[in-house]
């Protein structure tokens, strides 16, 4: 729901800039039309958050295609952050959490303009339609606890693989992104995606554009991420991208 309420309001927020930017039409305006772009984006979904990339060409003025990338997590629904027994622990740990799961996608997409811009002010909306590959990565998580045998010093800390069946009491909170990665899986799947995009800035080579779209992330088997939960092995994420490019010839 906070994601929603979110996306609304910078809609509307985008929606009264817009407007108002039409208001003052250039009747000699034309826009630019340029062969090659690239873009970066900063992605927060349901289900996380990530950066985007995208590089794109255009075969003629109202359409374009190209290759995308993505970088994000994904958390499972149910996920909830806890804090250790020591004060000031700002990294905590979720309970129950087994595995971290990160994905990258590559994929080909293609996008149509549906409403142009008539002035140099104006808004351009398109659609867009990606689909590819995810390559999902599983890394264990790791936790730091306190030894109950040692009252101070370096050995008063130890650091080893989350296991929920174990004592909770001691935990003081997830230990360095690090531990753990070379025990990394690979999880191989497939992508959809589709979005909206409202590009709107004054100068057409630069890109400034809001993006906002659902993806699906599907794997060959139930994704482990929370213990003694049901894991999906689809991934369904509402998703809005904060998009910052270049347009060139």
């Amino acid at each position: 729901m906070k994601f929603l309420r979110c996306t609304s309001v910078i809609l509307l927020a985008w929606t009264s800039i817009a407007s108002v930017a039409q208001q003052s039409n250039s009747a000699d305006y034309k826009r630019l039309v340029y062969d090659n772009d690239f873009t970066v984006g900063l992605q927060l979904h349901t289900r996380g958050y990530g950066i985007s990339f995208r590089r794109s060409y255009y075969p003629t003025n109202f359409k374009k295609y190209g290759l995308e990338a993505d970088l994000v997590n994904l958390r499972h629904e149910k996920e909830v952050k806890s804090y250790g027994i020591l004060p000031g622990n700002s990294r905590g740990f979720v309970m129950n959490k087994i595995n971290s799961f990160y994905v990258l996608r590559t994929g080909y997409f293609r996008e149509k303009i549906l409403y142009d811009r008539y002035d140099q002010n104006g808004i351009i909306v398109s659609w867009l339609i990606a689909g590819g590959v995810s390559i999902g990565f599983l890394k264990p998580v790791y936790i730091e606890v306190e030894n109950p045998e040692t009252t101070f010093g370096p050995d008063k800390i130890l650091i080893r693989r989350y296991n929920p069946a174990e004592p909770q009491q001691n935990i003081l909170g997830q230990a360095s992104f690090f531990q753990g990665l070379g025990e990394t899986a690979i999880e191989p799947g497939v992508y959809l995606k589709s979005s909206f995009i409202f590009d709107y800035f004054g100068t057409d080579d630069v890109i400034k554009s809001i993006e906002i779209g659902l993806i699906a992330d599907a794997f060959r088997r139930q994704i482990p991420i929370l213990y003694d939960y049901v894991n999906p092995s689809v991934f369904f994420q509402l998703f809005i991208n904060i998009n910052f490019g270049k347009r060139w010839n």
